[in-house]
């Protein structure tokens, strides 16, 4: 595996994503994040083009109703629900250049970012 992961790790990691599933579905599936339109924080939708888990079309919908000093909408192409294992080298990037600069600027205000 990795310095940081074992083979153990992986298993308890599924056992506890299975353990969650079973025992908190039901409240999990009646959220409703659709009144929550302003944040006060940099706020960063990570989303797998290919989604199905949890609908990237509708995270993109309610992305642009949402008011935040900072917000970005950044798509992951080749990515289901799991950008970070489906596409590393972009997710990484990502969380450097963008999520990073933001997390030490004092103003937590959004640079000036290229169109997506």
């Amino acid at each position: 595996m990795t310095d940081e992961a074992s083979l153990v790790d992986l298993v308890k990691f599924g056992q506890g994503n299975r353990f969650s599933l079973t025992h908190l579905w039901g409240e999990f599936s009646q959220l409703d994040l659709t009144p929550y339109r302003s944040f006060a924080v940099p706020l960063f939708f990570l989303l797998g083009r290919h989604d199905w888990q949890v609908p990237a079309t509708l995270a993109a919908q309610y992305f642009v109703t949402i008011d935040a000093p900072c917000k970005r909408r950044v798509w992951f192409e080749q990515s289901a629900h799991h950008p970070p294992f489906e596409e590393p080298e972009k997710f990484h990037a990502v969380l450097i250049d963008q999520v990073l600069p933001l997390v030490q600027a004092p103003t937590r205000t959004c640079p000036a970012q290229a169109s997506e």
